[in-house]
Parts: C-alpha cells; sequence; structure tokens
C-alpha cells in the first residue's frame, strides 16, 4: 500500500514530517517500510503553453515549437515528439532546469537552437507507460510558469506500508491509515461528504435488477447508474492522487473509480451501461469452459470454481478480479453502470492466482473490504461522477445483501483490561483512545436502555426509529441499512442478537461483581475492523493507542522453571557433533521436491515413498510435494557439486520428513538421518593411500553412531531397497525392529543424477534409534583375571551371512565369549563354487582364571553348533 504524504492531509492534520509519521506508525504496529521521496530530480521545470509549431527546416521528424513559459516570457524549443498540438499544456524544462541525471541548457539540433526541452513522463520519473511528451489537462488554475513539480505532485513523500492481516482489511485505504494517524495526533479524520444530486424521473431498480445465485462467494452486491456521461481526462488533481498510488490515469470514469477504491477501500469497478444485455447482472459460478477476454486482451478460459458477474448473454467480469472487454468503458460510452460489491476472499485470491491475474482489486478484496461500506462507495462515486463527468445519477440503488454483516457489541473490563497491560489507565482514557479509532463507546446504562425498549419495529415510511437507543443508532451508523426489506429483515435480526448477546454477558457479569459495573464499556466497532472480535482484540487496540513503550517492563509473576532440551533434542545434538567430529559436513536441504523424483529413484508404483502432500498452489513444479525421504536433498548436494569439481564428500542431514495420516489433515513429521559419501574419504598426503567410499566404511560409520548412542542390540541383514544397489545393502535392525538402510547407490539412479563415482548413502529412523538408546552407560572394572583366545575357521556357503556364524558362536559360547571378531573372509580357486572361508577370532573370560578343560568345553559346543549350520570346520 503506498501512501501519499500530501493526500493523507486532506483528510487529517499532520504535525509530523514524513519520517517522524512512518516511525509512529510503525510503533502502532503499522509497518511502513520504506519512505521515498516522489520527485526523482525534478528542478525548475515549469507548466508551458505551446503557442506555435511547425516543421523543422533541416529534419522531417522534428519540430519547432513557440512556448509560452510564464512570466511574458516565450521560449523556442525543438522537439522531435509527434503527439504535442497547438495550444497544449506541458511541462518545460527551461535552461538551467534539472532532470534526473541531466542539467538543461540551450543548445542546437539541426541548425536550430532550442532552449529547453518537452518533457515526457518517463523524463519527469512518472512511470506512465505512455509515448510522446506528458499533455496535461486544461483547467483554468492552470497557467504557464507554475512549478511543474508541484503541479503534477511530484514533492510529495510515500509511505510504502507492508500490512499485516489484522491491518490490512482498515490500512489499504488513504480514511483507514488517517484514522490511524488521527489516533496518534489525538485529531479527527475528515471524512468526505458524499451527496450527489438524483434524477426524480430515473429509478436505479428499473434501469438494472441483480440476482446473486451463489450468496456463498457474493456477499454483497451494489449497482448505481450514471447517465449521459462525458469520457475526457481526469483533472490535474485527480491525475496526482491516482500516480501518488502508483497507478496510471486512464479517463475521469476509471479514474474515479480507482480514486474511490484508494480513499475508502471498497474496490469499484465501472460497466458500459449500454453493453449490458437484457439490463441484468447475474453473479454466479462459470460454467465449465466459458471463456471471458479480460480487460488486459487475454482470453481466460473459466471453470466452475470462479465467480463471474454476468448479464443476459454471458459473463463480463470476473468478479472482483478484472472487467471484461464486452462491458468496458470507452470513449464512446454515456451510461455507466457501478458495481460496488462484497466477494468471498479466499475464492477471489484462488481466481487471481489460477489466471496469474493480480489486480489492486483482487489484492483487497483478499485481505479482507467492509461489507458496510459498498453502499458509501458507490455513493461517493455517483457524486465525483456527476462532478467530473457531467451525468446524471439515477435515483436510489439496488442493493442485494443475502448474509449481512453487522458490527459486534463487546463488554470491555477496563479494571481486566488494566490487568492485562500493567497499566493504570481512566476508562475515559480507554473511550477516548477506541473513539479515536472509530468505534463507539457506551456505558452499561446505554445497553440497559436499548434492551428495556425491546427490538425496534421498522416503519416501512420512516425506518428505524431510533430515539432514545444510543446503541442501535451506533450500529445503523457503522452497518448502513440495507434498502431491500427482506435484506433488512436479516440485516435487523442479526443486529438485535448481537445486542441481546452482549446484554447476557452483562448480565453475567453482574452476577460475579455486582459492584463492578462502572469498570465496564459497552463497544461498538466496526465492521471494517474485521479482526476486532472480543474483548482482548480491544485491549490490543488500547495498548498500541498508548503505545507499547508505555507498558512498564517487568516480569510477570509466575513460578520459574528451569529451561532445557528434550531428550530427543540433546540426542539430536549429539549425533550432530558426533558425525561432524567423525568428518562429516552437514547440510540442509530443501523440505519441498519434484514429484519426478520418486521416478529417479526407481521407487515402484506402490512404494509408500510415493503417498507424498501435494501443495495446492506451488510457486513452480519443482517444489510441489513434501519430501517423505532425505535421499533426493542429499543427491541434489553431491549432483551439485560434483557439477563445479568437488568430487570427494561426505555429508549428513539429520531433519523431519512428512508422512500423510490417513483421515488426518496434519502429517506425522519423523526425523530422519541421511548420510552420503562420495569419492576419498581421506585427505591426501604423500604418506597416505586412498580411501574410496565403500559399503564398510560406512557402516563403521553407522556402528559409531550406534555406540554413542548406547544401543548394543543391533545387526544388519540382507536389504531390498530399490533405489540401492542389489548386492551391496542392508537393513539395520535394532532388536526386531527395522530402522533403516544403507549401501551403494544403484548404477541407474546414479546415472540419473550424473555422478561420478559410487555413492554409498544411508536413511535411518533417528527417532526409533533415540527411543532404543539405554541411558546410561553401565560401568564396567578392568578385569582382574586373564582373558583365552581361540580361533576357528570354517567354509560355508557364500548365501550364509557371516552374522549367522557369529549370533551362533555368541550363542553357543554363553557367558564365557565375551568378543567375536572375523579377521579372515577367502574365496579363491582352492574352495569349491559357491563357498567361503570364514576365520573368527573368539575370546574367553570370566571373574576367574579359566582352565585349559572349561575353554575346549565350550569350543567344542561352538564348534558344533556351526557344523549345524552347514560350515566344514579347516582347523
Amino acid at each position: 500500500m503506498r501512501v501519499s504524504y500530501n493526500w493523507l492531509k486532506d483528510y487529517v492534520d499532520v504535525p509530523m514530517s514524513p519520517r517522524e509519521l512512518a516511525s509512529a506508525l510503525t510503533a502502532r504496529g503499522v509497518v511502513v517500510e520504506n519512505v521515498v521521496h516522489n520527485n526523482a530530480g525534478v528542478e525548475g521545470v515549469v507548466v508551458g503553453r505551446v503557442l506555435a509549431i511547425e516543421r523543422h527546416p533541416n529534419a522531417d521528424t522534428l519540430w519547432v515549437c513557440q512556448v509560452d513559459v510564464g512570466g511574458g516570457k516565450v521560449l523556442q524549443i525543438v522537439t522531435g515528439a509527434q503527439n504535442v498540438r497547438q495550444g497544449n499544456l506541458v511541462p518545460v524544462a527551461v535552461p538551467g532546469s534539472r532532470l534526473p541525471g541531466m542539467k538543461l541548457e540551450v543548445r542546437k539540433l539541426r541548425g536550430v537552437e532550442s532552449h529547453g526541452m518537452l518533457c515526457s513522463p518517463e523524463e519527469l520519473g512518472i512511470p506512465e507507460g505512455a509515448d510522446g511528451i506528458l499533455i496535461l489537462p486544461e483547467d483554468p488554475d492552470l497557467q504557464p510558469g507554475m512549478d511543474a513539480a508541484e503541479v503534477l505532485g511530484l514533492n510529495d513523500w510515500i509511505l510504502e506500508l507492508d500490512l499485516t492481516t489484522n491491518y490490512a482489511s482498515h490500512c489499504q485505504c488513504m480514511i483507514g491509515v488517517a484514522r490511524e494517524v488521527a489516533a496518534i495526533v489525538g485529531t479527527d479524520v475528515r471524512i468526505p461528504e458524499t451527496y450527489a444530486p438524483e434524477s426524480l424521473h430515473m429509478k436505479a431498480a428499473d434501469l438494472i435488477s441483480v440476482r446473486i445465485e451463489d450468496p456463498d462467494l457474493c456477499h454483497r452486491y451494489v449497482a448505481r447508474v450514471v447517465r449521459g456521461v462525458t469520457i475526457r481526462e481526469s483533472p490535474l488533481w485527480l491525475q496526482k492522487r491516482i500516480r501518488a498510488a502508483g497507478m496510471r490515469p486512464i479517463n475521469n470514469i476509471v479514474d474515479i473509480a480507482n480514486f474511490v477504491m484508494l480513499e475508502l477501500g471498497q474496490p469499484l469497478h465501472t460497466f458500459d451501461y449500454a453493453k449490458i444485455a437484457d439490463r441484468q447482472i447475474i453473479v454466479r459460478r462459470a460454467r465449465e469452459g466459458e471463456r471471458l477476454v479480460t480487460l488486459d486482451g487475454q482470453e481466460r478460459i473459466l471453470d466452475p470454481d470462479m465467480l463471474v458477474i454476468a448479464d443476459g448473454r454471458g459473463p463480463v467480469a470476473l468478479a472482483g478480479v478484472m472487467g471484461g472487454e464486452n462491458s468496458e468503458v470507452t470513449d464512446q460510452t454515456t451510461d455507466v453502470l457501478i458495481e460496488s460489491a462484497h466477494f468471498d476472499n479466499i475464492n477471489n485470491r484462488r481466481t487471481s492466482m489460477r489466471l496469474n491475474l493480480p489486480s489492486e482489486a483482487a489484492s483487497r478484496f483478499t485481505k479482507g473490504v467492509d461489507p458496510s461500506g459498498c453502499v458509501r462507495a458507490a455513493d461517493r462515486a455517483v457524486q465525483l461522477m456527476v462532478e467530473l463527468a457531467g451525468g446524471t445519477a439515477a435515483r436510489g440503488h439496488v442493493d442485494v445483501y443475502p448474509q449481512p454483516i453487522t458490527p459486534p457489541v463487546i463488554i470491555l473490563r477496563t479494571d481486566r483490561a488494566n490487568a492485562h497491560l500493567g497499566l493504570h489507565l481512566s476508562k475515559e482514557r480507554m473511550a477516548e483512545h477506541l473513539q479515536r479509532l472509530g468505534m463507539a463507546v457506551f456505558t452499561p446504562a446505554d445497553l440497559a436502555a436499548d434492551l428495556a425498549a425491546g427490538k425496534p419495529e421498522p416503519d416501512e415510511e420512516e425506518g428505524d426509529d431510533l430515539s432514545g437507543r444510543p446503541i442501535w443508532t451506533a450500529i445503523h451508523q457503522i452497518s448502513p441499512v440495507p434498502s431491500d426489506p427482506e435484506s433488512y429483515r436479516r440485516w435487523a435480526d442479526e443486529a438485535w442478537s448481537m445486542v441481546e448477546r452482549a446484554g447476557e454477558r452483562m448480565e453475567r457479569l453482574h452476577q460475579k461483581a455486582p459492584d463492578g459495573e462502572s469498570d465496564l464499556l459497552v463497544v461498538v466497532s466496526p465492521t471494517a475492523r474485521r479482526d476486532i472480535a472480543e474483548e482482548i482484540d480491544l485491549v490490543e487496540e488500547i495498548a498500541r493507542s498508548e503505545g507499547y513503550d508505555a507498558i512498564p517492563t517487568e516480569l510477570p509473576p509466575l513460578a520459574s522453571s528451569r529451561g532445557g532440551r528434550s531428550p530427543l533434542a540433546e540426542k539430536v545434538l549429539m549425533v550432530r557433533r558426533h558425525l561432524a567430529g567423525a568428518g562429516l559436513d552437514e547440510v540442509m536441504t530443501h523440505s519441498l521436491l519434484h514429484p519426478r523424483v520418486f521416478d529417479r529413484l526407481r521407487l515402484p508404483a506402490d512404494s509408500p515413498y510415493r503417498n507424498c502432500l501435494r501443495i495446492q498452489n506451488p510457486l513452480y513444479e519443482d517444489r510441489s510435494v513434501l519430501r517423505t525421504t532425505l535421499l533426493p536433498g542429499l543427491l541434489d548436494n553431491l549432483s551439485y557439486n560434483a557439477r563445479r569439481q568437488v568430487r570427494d564428500l561426505g555429508i549428513f542431514e539429520l531433519s523431519q520428513v512428512y508422512i500423510p495420516k490417513e483421515g488426518q489433515e496434519l502429517p506425522d513429521e519423523p526425523w530422519m538421518l541421511g548420510i552420503a559419501l562420495m569419492g576419498d574419504q581421506a585427505e591426501p598426503g604423500w604418506n597416505s593411500i586412498p580411501r574410496p567410499a565403500d559399503f564398510y566404511l560406512l557402516k563403521g560409520i553407522i556402528a559409531s553412531l550406534l555406540d554413542v548412542l548406547n544401543i548394543r542390540e543391533w545387526r544388519v541383514e540382507r536389504g531390498q531397497h530399490p533405489c540401492l544397489h542389489p548386492g551391496r545393502q542392508a537393513t539395520l535392525l535394532v532388536g526386531d525392529q527395522p530402522c533403516g538402510v544403507f549401501g551403494e547407490l544403484h548404477p541407474l539412479v546414479q546415472e540419473e543424477w550424473d555422478l561420478p563415482s559410487r555413492v554409498m548413502v544411508a536413511e535411518l529412523e533417528f527417532e526409533k534409534l533415540a527411543a532404543a538408546g539405554a541411558g546410561l552407560r553401565e560401568y564396567r572394572p578392568v578385569p582382574r583375571y586373564p582373558s583365552v583366545t581361540r580361533d576357528v575357521a570354517f567354509v560355508v556357503d557364500k548365501d550364509l551371512p557371516a552374522e549367522r556364524a557369529e549370533e551362533a558362536i555368541r550363542t553357543a559360547g554363553g557367558d564365557l565369549v565375551t568378543n567375536v571378531l572375523l579377521f579372515d573372509v577367502y574365496e579363491g580357486e582352492q574352495l569349491p563354487p559357491g563357498r567361503r572361508s570364514l576365520a573368527f577370532r573368539i575370546t574367553y573370560q570370566a571373574g576367574r582364571t579359566l582352565t585349559d578343560e572349561e575353554v575346549e568345553a565350550v569350543h567344542n559346543k561352538i564348534r558344533e553348533s556351526l557344523r549345524a549350520l552347514g560350515a566344514e570346520l579347516r582347523s
């Protein structure tokens, strides 16, 4: 939102500089992101009138102009612009003046002296988007010699607001920002009076009918008609306001609609009334495959999720986003239909994004628009069209309001507000703050008077009786009564229920504290403040109005508690430190993936990894699904480095993945540990040998990790993960529970990521590992008695895992076996095909000195257990 400092002063007195105002607004929560001067460096440029123009004697594309620059001074100026005509008012850079990046001097162009330059919008720093010289509108107050920068509104400051959700609904217009400024400086806002003469011979309801077929997407639609307008250029003051907001002036009708939107926050749309078929407006969902050419000249294919404004033939506008060419206001338009509506913000945003069609109107509807402002905005537009376009307004307006929204009536406990804030504000001070923000404040006695009088019954001729009804009167003022009888009935029912609920709340508070009524205020909040619905919201408004710096910096009297990491967080930190100490680099990869990565990983169609969450409106396809595995991110990292000649890497990531849960909106987010090794894992040197990444290096890293986590009961078995090499992978089991896989990357997957050498990867379920680790390590004293070692070698089938043999040795050896070490594996011509030799060193130890007979007896049991596995003993 761009806020013009000069324009703001039309509505409120601002006794601060632009930068001081920006600081004050930011301190209240209305963040001013930037303050920029609107003048890009224009000095000494004046308004001039072209008195005569003739072709340059030495150039077919140049013109020689005689220009009155004020004070009886006429300058000869050469220009190449083709849009200048005799009598035009134009900005003139006279000798000695400055434009952004240049100083003007007298110079010759093809032999003819030029005493200055006629200026284009671009040369003045105005993003007008038009070719040629900037032609100023005819205005009796505009005379040659006037300062062009002042006339064009360049001597202004622009405050660029970064609106958060709670301020967007009421601060995306000048009046809303003016209310915030008025609350800061302690003054009132000057709201423009809206009055437009209406024709007694034309009634809006006779000229146009409105039907809302989908009230869930359109909550209100107001239509007014102005006939006999003349489409022309807008006056300079209006152009100046439009440009200050970063928009381009078009014509008086379009500029008025934009001006009202910027002033009041209510987007409007103007139709050429003559182009509306059957004189009817139908607000409905689009039909499947319907087409509409929007004002930007693009044909849009619509679907039933989009809301359109249609006439008797078909769509004429995308509701709240952009109008259609088939109903556009043009230079031939004489009658105008004004739309002032309230659309569903979610649907509006979805339509705008799906069609990649951003607009000022869509931006405001998305953030939230005041439904009570529809009639006021339409009336303001009618007033300006009558004044600036010479039109005649049809009497009244068509107002279809199927879902009336009324202002909330809130009970504020002033003592509770002070307790929340740590302040000692009086009830009067709080009321003053709230009133300056546009709220109506009453006493409990006022509420009691309204309730005692009962629900008002409207008079068909004169409307509601407001006498003696202070709160009902405030509701009328904040939320104007719908003119349609049926809409009014729904509005009145909802408004009165608000009053009754406030009365019930008051009664409950009175029962709890019979003497506390003097500390209560009854507040009616504007419907524009959609962020205010409860008492605590009022407390926040009081806090920022009083100033956050006024709140004492005292700690609340709460019981102290000792902070610390959770057990899982402690183990996360421990593992990160261990793996970094092992020489691996920690990485953080993107949580969003391209759905194609599952194909690149060679995952089958029924793989659980493919069951992932998809982003409904992704910025681009590459980041459209939430990851279910860490492997793609790790491989992307390896590939990125390999393309930059970094081919020796050891990396890990300890992060969360996202697993959908059936029947629930939020997924599981388990912690996973991913490791990837590629290339040489040892620092090269004259006395060191290469240490390429292989399966056993990765297994050793995992074994050291399990030791750090104090996990003793673990084993590995042959794995079957589709993205790993079928013969060089394993599944890690803790107890009997699988906790991850590791091994060499499948060659086809390696080729997909264009990796230069073999890659070892692991993905472990970290939360299972963290839960399996023993809390404290058991102390074992240094043995007092010597150990005995025996070796055993045997030939087995290649398919028998060495781990099975080790398990048999430990089981048969019982408590006497304290260590089993595989120290030799042999496969060769001396053994039959499909067989291999394994050699284990077994350590025997006990709390006494072992005899040879004891050791030999246990060793024989081990031999027998190995023979049961099909082993052929060699020694």
